[in-house]
């Protein structure tokens, strides 16, 4: 049985950005969090917000300059916020309306 050409499309979009999509799933408590150093975290925020904003399509507004001026709870407060409920339900809506779009 032949996988349906929108299916394949899907499929074939997943795995062109698996890379990215592995990066998103970060988890990570506040135990770990906490002990990261402020380099480990902006190299970890960045990763992420490069991934979203290749996944997406939308900039985060978090260059690496702007990560080098803020606070180092600041960065931990954005890196947690990557690794929150909140965001995975909204990176799965971008998601889905991506894959949609790829039909």
């Amino acid at each position: 049985m032949a996988i349906p050409r929108w299916k394949q499309r899907r499929v074939e979009w997943v795995r062109a950005h698996e890379r990215e999509l592995r990066l998103l799933v970060l988890r990570m408590t506040p135990a770990e969090l906490r002990a990261l150093s402020r380099d480990e975290a902006v190299g970890k925020l960045l990763a992420v917000v490069e991934a979203w904003e290749a996944v997406t399509g939308r900039s985060q507004d978090l260059p690496r300059e702007r990560l080098e001026e803020e606070t180092t709870s600041t960065v931990k407060a954005h890196l947690a916020w990557y690794c929150s409920d909140e965001a995975r339900a909204l990176l799965a809506e971008v998601l889905v309306d991506l894959v949609q779009q790829v039909v």
